[in-house]
């Protein structure tokens, strides 16, 4: 799990990516020697912090991590400013950078009475002033329990590792660590239009989490997404099911009536790609610390190796 745990400790709320991207090309230059195939790597300004990897001469399917968080940017009177769905909890460890060095401090809630009625508002407790515009995100915190992982953003820190994974034994296939999924998308569509045009790949798999309910367990295999705000085609998500099934591997059928990721935003994209979310439950979300399950994780990087040998 050091992978898994270096990952979390680098800053990337949406917007603000670039940190997270030079770990991945870093990390992929470091390792892809060793890999049964040595990837193209599309990255630099014309791709934004979004970064491509490339494997075979005939690749198929691309599989999907966006690489940022939740988080917040800090406005005037250290008032805290969501960026992406993040809630609101007390006493909540945040960490950033502005031109002073690091910054390190909680959440905190200021309430004041104007007139008769009473104003609550998150604000930023921290030692020192701190710029306006400074981007915080949660403290890393990283813990082993038996079978749990206990960790902040593994939202979407577990898409990511899953993907430097299956990079080891990717042959013909792409990955797309992608950006700005928390906050109103925005990458995803240039993304599928540069595969589509210069690689012919129409078919996507989404690495993400999604949440733990009544009926997606912790611990009971990886998670594949029949609907949530959106629905994948369902001539895709057919093979999909039965390639799960013939697998042998432990997985879960999931149905919900709102949420989203990456797939939403190729749906509503121009170009013709099928996609369907294949992940991994994960309990507290956008929270400090949010779990996932070792045996769930496992589990769906031996979906992904099995899918991706099939499609």
């Amino acid at each position: 799990m050091e992978l898994l745990k270096k990952l979390t400790q680098v800053q990337s709320v949406s917007s603000d990516e670039s940190q997270i991207a030079d770990f991945i090309v870093a990390y992929v230059l470091a390792n892809q020697k060793k890999w049964q195939c040595v990837p193209k790597i599309y990255t630099g300004d014309a791709f934004q912090d979004n970064v491509v990897l490339v494997f075979g001469e005939k690749p198929k399917t691309a599989v999907y991590a966006h690489t940022d968080t939740i988080g917040y940017i800090l406005g005037y009177d250290n008032e805290l400013t969501q960026v992406g769905g993040v809630p609101y909890v007390a006493e909540t460890p945040l960490v950033g950078q502005d031109s002073h060095g690091l910054v390190f401090g909680k959440t905190a809630l200021l309430e004041e009475m104007l007139g008769e009625k009473k104003k609550s508002t998150c604000i930023f407790d921290s030692e020192r002033t701190v710029e306006v515009g400074t981007m915080l995100s949660y403290a890393p915190i990283f813990e082993q329990e038996q079978n749990m992982i206990h960790a902040n953003y593994l939202d979407n820190r577990v898409g990511i590792y899953l993907a430097l994974k299956l990079a080891e034994t990717m042959q013909n296939g792409a990955l797309v660590f992608s950006t700005y999924e928390e906050h109103n998308g925005g990458s995803v569509g240039f993304l599928a239009d540069f595969l589509w045009k210069n690689h012919g790949i129409r078919q996507a798999l989404i690495a993400d989490i999604t949440w733990e309910s009544a009926h997606i367990k912790l611990g009971a295999g990886a998670v594949v997404s029949l609907r949530d705000a959106s629905i994948p085609r369902r001539k895709f998500l057919n093979q999909i099911l039965d390639f799960a099934k013939e697998s042998g591997i432990p997985f879960q059928k999931e149905i919900e009536k709102s949420g989203g990721s990456d797939g939403s935003y190729l749906q509503k994209s121009n170009v013709p790609v099928d996609w369907c979310f294949v992940g991994v439950p994960n309990r507290n979300t956008h929270k400090r610390p949010e779990s996932v399950n070792k045996n769930d994780l496992d589990n769906c990087l031996k979906l992904y190796q099995y899918l991706l040998e099939k499609l």
